[in-house]
């Protein structure tokens, strides 16, 4: 019974992430299926438009032929109304993977003591999270979710974005492949996630005092995204004091460009989760 004890967490880890292993290939599936039918129905529905926008009157087509070229249309339509109408869990599924990433970013920064035969699963383990956080665009997703939520311009200074995009050049610029000073990419990171929580902080429809890990909840109870699992806004609060703890932590810091581009990567996808997270019509100007 101790043994038990002992190993529940882990147990319950191996569990959850075996169902979702079991459960992800079916969504991944049903998720290509409706953007092919998706750009199928678009494509067909503007030859018919062009078309119709062409054809003098009703004579071109028997009546029976009109019936059925509708009908078959208008089904489509219909259908898709439905897909349209279930885009919240789409979403949903989307920012709560995300911010699953993020907490995986965490785990493994906080993980151990390991026994020395756990080391290559660690060192596999973390470079697949770092290719799995780098390799959708981060950069992209993140710059359309900020200026969504009107993160880009900040009257009297530098915008979250403005700040993240400092970042970015710092990442592009030419370095060393070895090691090099990772401050001039990862504390404007730093600045520009205290600046997203900050600017959304004070957007709230309803003003309450909060300690720095409440802010993000308190932002999520008021802005967030309805549907959303219970404890998210708690999970990516907590990720992002671990995550803001390592950042601060690089200002004396040499590092390899590699743990440097992982580490802004990290940032990235949290402020993505993070603002993706958020309903911007429950936001104040």
């Amino acid at each position: 019974m101790a043994n038990d004890s002992s190993t529940k967490n882990r147990d319950a880890l191996k569990r959850i992430a075996e169902e979702i292993e079991k459960d992800a290939p079916e969504a991944e599936r049903a998720g290509r299926e409706i953007v092919r039918s998706a750009r199928d129905a678009q494509d067909v529905a503007g030859i018919y438009r062009g078309f119709a926008e062409k054809i003098p009157n009703d004579d071109v087509l028997s009546d029976e032929h009109w019936k059925r070229t509708l009908d078959s249309l208008a089904a489509v339509r219909d259908h898709g109304k439905g897909v349209v109408e279930l885009h919240a869990p789409f979403r949903n599924y989307s920012v709560t993977v995300s911010a699953a990433t993020t907490t995986a970013n965490s785990f493994f920064s906080s993980i151990g003591p390991l026994p020395s035969g756990l080391q290559p699963f660690y060192i596999y383990g973390k470079a697949e999270l770092d290719r799995i956080t780098g390799r959708h665009g981060l950069m992209n997703e993140v710059c359309v979710s900020m200026r969504h939520l009107d993160l880009h311009r900040i009257s009297g200074r530098r915008s979250p974005l403005e700040l993240l995009e400092d970042a970015k050049s710092a990442i592009d610029q030419p370095q060393t492949t070895t090691a090099d000073q990772p401050v001039a990419a990862l504390i404007p990171l730093r600045e520009s996630i205290l600046s997203t929580i900050a600017e959304l902080l004070r957007r709230r429809r309803k003003q309450e005092d909060t300690k720095r890990v409440e802010k993000i909840v308190s932002i999520g109870n008021q802005c967030g995204l309805d549907g959303l699992p219970e404890g998210h806004f708690d999970r990516l609060a907590a990720d992002s004091a671990d995550l803001l703890k390592k950042l601060s932590a690089t200002k004396q810091k040499t590092m390899p460009r590699d743990e440097i581009i992982g580490l802004f990567n990290e940032g990235l996808n949290f402020l993505k989760s993070f603002t993706q997270s958020i309903d911007e019509t429950k936001l104040r100007p």
